[in-house]
């Protein structure tokens, strides 16, 4: 008995030697760590009567170990309104939380839920799968929304799809169309985004910018910051020989940032409305130079 005892522990530890996995009480960590960067979220009802509705967000997500976290931002303005005879008139895309705080597994399978606030709004919760290479997600979501004037639950499921969104950083070239004058402005500059989101959950977004074919201004700066959220750009300009002046630039971005489709509009308050330095608007195409 005694020389069999020594036989099993010398299997033992020869096994042992060999890196047989031993049951770990300790949670995996994520294979996904690739979570946390800029997502462009759109979320299609399926649900009678908004199936076929659809709306877009963007947010950025956190990932620390298999927690996931980010603020979730709406791309559309909705009515702020109550139906009496049902829900509010933005149910279902514009009643939601904005907070969302989740885990992801080892799978890369995801679960996030909005925290809930003081004002009210509706439980969104989104279960997706992100792809091998965590650029992409997509799932399905339900929003619950509870109210007491009128009194009920209201409900909305549908399908979710997320992409991520790039780093916003080099320099852009094009030519801005004014739709007020018919000229032709064109324009280079040079934007940097930050590496984490504000507290508002937005990535700051500042930069610099020339221009041509315009008596008005030639080169501006941001004072200020910008804000980048999903695929969506909005960054104030002042130029350097008139501070009374603001060229706002708002863009929608492409997947890999290589190209912005803008809008702008120009405003002086220094100027009357029908003075082109004072009051112009237009839309244009940056590239990535």
């Amino acid at each position: 008995m005694k020389c069999h005892s020594v036989a099993i522990l010398a299997v033992a530890f020869y096994l042992a030697g060999c890196g047989v996995n031993t049951p770990s009480s300790s949670n995996p960590t994520p294979v996904h760590t690739g979570i946390t960067g800029n997502w462009e979220l759109t979320a299609t009802s399926t649900q009678a009567p908004y199936a076929g509705e659809y709306a877009t967000y963007g947010v950025y997500l956190t990932q620390t170990g298999s927690t996931v976290s980010g603020i979730i931002g709406n791309q559309e303005a909705f009515p702020l309104c109550i139906s009496p005879l049902g829900p509010p008139c933005a149910f279902p895309f514009g009643v939601i939380d904005l907070e969302l705080v989740g885990t992801v597994d080892a799978k890369g399978n995801m679960v996030l839920n909005t925290v809930p606030y003081t004002g009210g709004g509706g439980a969104l919760s989104i279960a997706a799968s992100t792809t091998t290479d965590d650029a992409a997600f997509s799932g399905n979501y339900t929003i619950t929304l509870v109210t007491t004037s009128p009194a009920g639950t209201w409900t909305d499921q549908g399908t979710i799809s997320g992409n991520t969104i790039s780093t916003l950083n080099g320099t852009y070239s094009g030519t801005l169309k004014s739709l007020d004058t018919g000229n032709s402005i064109g324009i280079t500059t040079t934007l940097s985004q930050t590496s984490s989101p504000d507290s508002a959950g937005e990535l700051e977004v500042s930069g610099s910018a020339n221009f041509t074919g315009t008596p008005c201004f030639s080169s501006a700066t941001t004072p200020n910051p910008g804000g980048l959220l999903g695929n969506q750009l909005v960054i104030d300009f002042v130029p350097t020989n008139s501070p009374t002046t603001t060229i706002i630039l708002s863009g929608t971005l492409s997947q890999d940032t290589k190209t912005i489709t803008v809008d702008y509009s120009v405003h002086n308050v220094n100027y009357s409305v029908n003075n082109v330095c004072g009051s112009d608007y237009g839309s244009g195409t940056l590239t990535l130079q």
